[in-house]
């Protein structure tokens, strides 16, 4: 099943609200008497004690965020923003080709973005990847499904229409990359060098879907 995130993030974000762990779930707490004006929001439940708690539905393994008020998205963000397809045919992979690959980047406000990946591997196995993130140099929680270790990942910016990564498992970098946005707007192209794999890089290309 397929989590759904906090809808309306940006509405609240300089409200102060905070992230914390329930159960595994990362969900966002809002004082409600401070959000009135804003009307309510999907999928939330109204506690006896006047507070909402949305599920953003994302497994963090029990590692809680803050969000404060901050600035707006990237511009190397930003160009990211929408549905992707990859173009099997325009992509190099130093193995077996996925398949049904998509990826999806929603503007949640407060500079962060959610990522959503999902398609079949090389196997032909589902796989399911999502995590939300800022491009400030720090670890964000990457949750995998079926996946039992810790994994994050960090963004920094290399122009208005790139950003390079890091991908870390259990503290350790695994692999590093950049994804870039072509000047039209509609091909994405993500760069991927493992650190211990003598395969070569991986370059996946992805259309913008209309």
């Amino acid at each position: 099943m397929e989590h759904r995130p906090v809808q309306r993030l940006a509405t609240v974000c300089g409200l102060g609200p905070s992230l914390m762990t329930i159960g595994g779930l990362v969900s966002l707490e809002v004082d409600t008497s401070r959000s009135a004006d804003f009307g309510p929001m999907e999928g939330t439940m109204i506690s006896d004690k006047g507070r909402e708690f949305t599920s953003l539905g994302l497994s963090f393994l029990g590692l809680a965020l803050t969000i404060a008020a901050s600035p707006a998205t990237s511009l190397a963000q930003q160009a990211k923003i929408g549905n992707w397809k990859l173009n099997v045919n325009k992509s190099t992979y130093p193995g077996k080709l996925p398949q049904n690959v998509t990826r999806q980047y929603e503007d949640l406000g407060c500079g962060l973005v959610l990522s959503t990946h999902q398609g079949m591997d090389a196997d032909g196995k589902p796989y399911f990847v999502q995590y939300v993130a800022k491009t400030d140099g720090k670890d964000y929680p990457l949750s995998i499904r079926g996946s039992g270790t810790i994994n994050s990942i960090t963004f920094r910016r290399v122009n208005e229409r790139a950003v390079a990564y890091v991908l870390k498992v259990d503290g350790k970098v695994t692999a590093h990359g950049t994804t870039t946005v072509s000047n039209d707007g509609n091909t994405l192209t993500i760069a991927t060098t493992p650190v211990s794999s003598a395969k070569g890089a991986e370059v996946e290309v992805f259309e913008r879907e209309k």
